[in-house]
């Protein structure tokens, strides 16, 4: 008999990715929505120049994930609604999955004797 190898389709992942150039337009946006300057942005965040801020603006550079979450608060938004990508996510069907997933994993753990609250 001959070694027969069996094929294995190698599939590439693809990972969703942040646009630059779109979440600088988005801050720039929230910022002008909130009657935010630069200025206010640099202090909010402790920066000594606005170097950092003009360079996400413009989609040079990202804000890192701690920057992102500060922005988040100081523009009273989630960082989702900062980020600009090309992820197709829907949070119902998230919610969804999630409900699902908690309700399989009750029917195998009579222990748990609370409920799932989906916000």
């Amino acid at each position: 008999m001959k070694d027969q190898k069996k094929k294995v389709k190698s599939y590439k992942m693809r990972y969703p990715a942040m646009n630059m150039a779109a979440t600088g337009r988005n801050i720039k946006k929230i910022m002008s929505l909130r009657g935010l300057k630069v200025k206010d942005v640099q202090a909010f965040l402790g920066f000594e120049n606005p170097q950092s801020i003009y360079h996400w603006l413009k989609g040079k550079s990202l804000p890192t994930l701690d920057h992102l979450y500060a922005l988040s608060e100081l523009f009273r938004i989630s960082v989702d609604e900062i980020i600009c990508g090309d992820r197709n996510f829907d949070p119902e069907a998230a919610k969804a999955s999630a409900a699902r997933a908690f309700h399989y994993y009750c029917r195998f753990d009579n222990s748990t004797d609370f409920k799932l609250q989906v916000q």
